[in-house]
Parts: structure tokens; C-alpha cells; sequence
């Protein structure tokens, strides 16, 4: 004798997919990205900071750190365009734009860094500007520049 009739077991069985749609889902539409980070020298950077944004939304996904050797892992992103940078102290920032990451997919995204120095510096120029000439048919036009030291 059966306890469940058929309209029962059609109630059972759409309450079942239900429930399991969203993790299906979720599987679909994420990937991860990792990498190792070097100095020029093939040795590991540890604790460098790694920061992951995606470039589609442009919004900042996440942060992370590599690990002793030099290992980070940035699991469950959607998909998208992502940008990953690295910087730790006493190289130059590095970063990797464009990297296409598709449902399901475990990308690899390596960084060697080069040696730099604490401080960057940074030219703003302003765009250049119509100058009346003066009346003794000269004119005089510069371009303003500023260095900022940060």
C-alpha cells in the first residue's frame, strides 16, 4: 500500500527542486582566481596585499593576503572582468586588468614584482589655455605642472 498518492508525490518533488535550485545555481556563475607572488628573483612575497575589483561593475570584491609562500586564493567571484593588484612594502605595485573569468573556472594569476621605492611621485598637468597676445603682438603660453609626492 502506498502512503502518498500521485498529486502528493508531485508536491514532494516540486518542494525537492525547489530547495536544491539555489545551490545549483550558485555553482554556475562563480570562479576563483590564485596565484603566487615573486620577487624578480623568483623568491616568495609573503603577506602582500592582494586586492581583487571587478571591472564590469567596478566595485571592490575583495582583499586578501598571500600566505608563506607566497599563495593567495580568491574563491567564489561571479563572473565577469576583474582587475587583481598586488603592492607590498618596498616593491612597486603591480596589477593585471582584463582578466575574463567564466562560470566555473579556476584561474591562475601570477605577479612578479620589482623592486620600488616607498615613494611615488605623481605629475598633474592642467590642460593649456588660449593666451591673448599683448599688444605688442607677443604672446606668452605655459603649461602649469605640479608634482605631488605622496
Amino acid at each position: 500500500m502506498n502512503c502518498f498518492s500521485e498529486g502528493s508525490w508531485r508536491a514532494v518533488i516540486a518542494i525537492a527542486a525547489f530547495f536544491a535550485a539555489p545551490g545549483l545555481c550558485a555553482q554556475l556563475v562563480t570562479g576563483n582566481i590564485s596565484g603566487r607572488v615573486t620577487d624578480a628573483g623568483g623568491a616568495t612575497v609573503q603577506q602582500a596585499n592582494v586586492t581583487v575589483t571587478n571591472e564590469d561593475e567596478n566595485l571592490l570584491i575583495r582583499t586578501t593576503t598571500t600566505n608563506s609562500e607566497g599563495i593567495y586564493t580568491v574563491p567564489s567571484l561571479p563572473t565577469g572582468h576583474y582587475t587583481v593588484a598586488v603592492a607590498a612594502p618596498g616593491f612597486a605595485e603591480s596589477r593585471q586588468t582584463g582578466i575574463p573569468l567564466d562560470a566555473n573556472q579556476i584561474l591562475t594569476v601570477n605577479f612578479t614584482l620589482q623592486v620600488g621605492s616607498v615613494h611615488q611621485t605623481f605629475t598633474v598637468s592642467s590642460e593649456p589655455f588660449q593666451v591673448p597676445a599683448f599688444s605688442d603682438g607677443t604672446c606668452h603660453s605655459s603649461k602649469t605642472q605640479k608634482s605631488v609626492t605622496v
